[in-house]
């Protein structure tokens, strides 16, 4: 995996400059971060790849991390406001605010889970599976058995017809799951869906081709 070998090769140039050198214009302590957040990202593939999903939604949860996270895959991940914004701050791999940020650690004391990346992931896969109750009734249900059809290969229910959102069946493809998960679990407002929908399917196609290869 090419994963693997960027962990390797940070590795390698870390203990070989442990200075504050410049090394290719990046200092000793520049590379210290870079192999921090290759790290972070290795442990979060690794983490996805472990559960019984299908390769299309393991490339749309990368790929949402990835976007939510600011490319940092940092658990502990606080959004950034512009100055004079006092809505509350997302919060972790997926940027959860609100109300969703305590359904997941209500989730997370009622199962004794520490907050790690691979929990973070679960709480989604648990509420699709229906292991967690309160879960996939806080995401809805609906919604729910869509993921559960999409993942063997079947439409969902028509969705959508509001926020902007039209309203469609979506169908078994990495594109479809990957906008459905957008519009209905990421939630961004219509601009912001609008803007950042062709990044995150860009990240989610990178990974479909090349992590989360068959």
């Amino acid at each position: 995996m090419q994963r693997l070998e960027d962990l390797g090769l940070l590795q390698q140039k870390c203990n070989l400059h442990k200075d504050k050198m410049a090394i290719d214009n990046k200092s000793a302590l520049d590379f210290s971060f870079d192999r921090a957040k290759v790290i972070r990202e290795f442990q979060t593939i690794q983490d996805i790849d472990s559960l019984p999903i299908s390769r299309e939604m393991k490339s749309t949860l990368y790929a949402n991390i990835k976007y939510e996270s600011g490319n940092s895959f940092d658990i502990n991940k606080k959004e950034v406001k512009n100055p004079g914004d006092n809505s509350i701050k997302g919060i972790g791999l997926f940027q959860k605010t609100g109300e969703t940020r305590r359904n997941y650690e209500e989730y997370l004391d009622r199962n004794n889970l520490p907050n790690n990346s691979l929990n973070e992931v679960r709480y989604y896969i648990d509420g699709i599976f229906e292991n967690d109750p309160i879960v996939s009734e806080y995401l809805g249900r609906g919604y729910m058995q869509d993921y559960r059809n999409l993942m063997l290969g079947k439409p969902s229910l028509e969705r959508g017809g509001r926020n902007g959102i039209t309203r469609r069946i979506f169908n078994p493809t990495l594109e479809d799951i990957n906008e459905h998960f957008v519009n209905f679990m990421m939630n961004p407002k219509k601009e912001a869906r609008i803007k950042s929908m062709p990044t995150r399917l860009q990240y989610a196609r990178q990974a479909y081709e090349n992590i989360f290869t068959e």
